[in-house]
């Protein structure tokens, strides 16, 4: 799990994804208030929220095509855990944007619910990933 020192990280670099056209102050005035409603609905802590939720969506591994005389191979790399950060925030803004909600606060704020919860689109992109480096792990001796 993430330090309590890490949140704000997380949450700069979330705004920084969230970002559309250079409008800090939108992306973060949004995520402040998804948080907000977060917290409410879950009546705990929105730090301990957030970290939970990006580290249930985190995935631990990423597929890398790597091409040997004409067959290309998809082999699964470990991520390191600045990349499974970035990896599972680039997954929860692209899923909460692509959510029925009405405006973007609430989109993430249940998305990051769902996440929480281990449940959502997230949490099944997560998965989808590990299922195809679970197939293809009899490649990873090409990792080198």
């Amino acid at each position: 799990m993430v330090e309590k020192d890490n949140f704000l990280k997380l949450f700069e670099k979330t705004s920084n994804i969230l970002m559309k056209d250079g409008n800090k102050s939108v992306a973060r005035k949004i995520l402040l208030e998804s948080l907000a409603t977060v917290e409410t609905k879950l009546e705990k802590p929105k730090s301990f929220i957030f970290q939970r939720a990006l580290y249930n969506l985190s995935p631990d591994l990423k597929i890398q095509k790597k091409k040997i005389g004409s067959t290309t191979y998809q082999i699964p790399v470990a991520l390191t855990q600045d990349q499974k950060f970035n990896k599972g925030i680039k997954l929860l803004v692209s899923v909460a944007k692509s959510r029925k909600e009405y405006t973007m606060k609430d989109r993430l704020a249940f998305e990051i619910i769902d996440a929480f919860n281990n449940r959502g689109m997230s949490i099944k992109k997560k998965e989808e990933i590990h299922k195809l480096a679970e197939a293809n792990k009899s490649y990873a001796h090409f990792s080198w």
